[in-house]
């Protein structure tokens, strides 16, 4: 012990309680082998938040800084990989039970038989997960709760880092759309709800795995073979064939706004801003470029997630022009002038 106090602790020992008190850490969270493999899948569930400052986990945020930002509820499944996110009205239980049948419609689109629910300790959370068990139940799955340590977010690890990948992915598809549109874009815009979806459905249809397979081939047995656009292009859709058409005029191509894909038909979902409603195409087509990317259909939209045919009041978009370079010439910089003996005798001495 002395000879160890003598060579300031180096190598760490784990039999000294000083190397302990300095740094000692938790027991590892690592893989299971096959022996030990999960027999009932498992769902982990986090929230994180979005403001005009950025995306930020629950434990990034302030409390007091919460109420303003765009509540996002993330789930994960340990099966497949597949990565769920929606943006809520609220933390925690909403009057309209939004939540709750979002969570019933991912796990019914999973097609786990048996499944367990993991979150942490939050109140709020525990309680949409204790709801949306009883909405599993009613449609034959087997679902029971499974809680986490608390104060060690590593239980949590799995729910964590799907967080953390949807925050990247988020962020992207944000900047990019902003940056088509010279644009900010309010968190409490109805269109930041349908891009935190879009968000989590692009990671599970074609980010692939160390096998080479996406997470949607995993939970559905083949991979999602639709044509993908960017979030927020304006396109054309095509009625389907037994809508009748598409407006007053009931025609069978209209133009709308691209924000997503619907999970269970691998349908288009289209903001229709003549119907001020979601309108769901199996065919859609691009418009000429300089039509591709209109900020005033965005500042139309005012469809939820949660309130997909009833109008909402949207935030103010800001439109913010790029720089635009100064054409006007500059002076060239006149340099001390020389005079050659070539130039004497062609323009003469006097």
């Amino acid at each position: 012990m002395a000879e160890h106090c003598d060579n300031g602790h180096i190598p760490y020992r784990d039999w000294c309680p000083d190397c302990n008190e300095a740094f000692g850490r938790e027991r590892a969270h690592r893989g299971t082998d096959s022996l030990h493999q999960r027999l009932v899948p498992l769902i982990s569930c986090d929230c994180f938040f979005v403001t005009q400052k950025g995306v930020f986990s629950r434990s990034e945020l302030p409390e007091e800084e919460c109420d303003g930002a765009l509540t996002v509820l993330v789930l994960y499944c340990s099966a497949t990989r597949s990565i769920f996110a929606h943006a809520v009205p609220k933390k925690g239980l909403d009057s309209q039970g939004y939540i709750v049948e979002m969570i019933r419609d991912d796990v019914l689109w999973l097609g786990h038989p048996k499944v367990m629910i993991r979150s942490d300790n939050e109140p709020a959370l525990l309680q949409v997960v204790d709801t949306a068990l009883t909405a599993l139940k009613m449609k034959g799955v087997t679902s029971s709760s499974e809680g986490s340590v608390p104060y060690d977010p590593q239980t949590n690890g799995a729910a964590e880092n799907a967080v953390r990948l949807l925050k990247g992915s988020l962020r992207a598809n944000l900047l990019s759309f902003e940056r088509q549109l010279q644009a900010r874009i309010p968190v409490n815009h109805p269109i930041s709800a349908w891009l935190v979806m879009y968000a989590a459905s692009v990671r599970t249809m074609r980010v692939r795995g160390p096998d080479g397979r996406t997470a949607h081939q995993l939970a559905r047995g083949s991979g999602a073979s639709i044509r993908l656009i960017p979030f927020g292009q304006v396109c054309r859709f095509k009625a389907r064939s037994k809508e009748g058409g598409i407006g007053p005029a009931m025609t069978r191509w209209s133009v709308g706004v691209y924000i997503g894909v619907e999970r269970r038909t691998g349908q288009y979902i289209v903001y229709d801003h003549n119907s001020e409603t979601i309108r769901h195409a199996r065919t859609i087509t691009q418009v000429p470029a300089p039509m591709k990317w209109s900020i005033e259909r965005v500042k139309e939209m005012l469809a939820t997630p949660w309130k997909s045919r009833e109008p909402t009041e949207p935030g103010v978009i800001h439109h913010q022009p790029a720089d635009q370079a100064e054409t006007a010439a500059k002076t060239p910089a006149i340099r001390r002038l020389y005079i050659r003996l070539d130039d004497l005798d062609t323009h003469g001495y006097i």
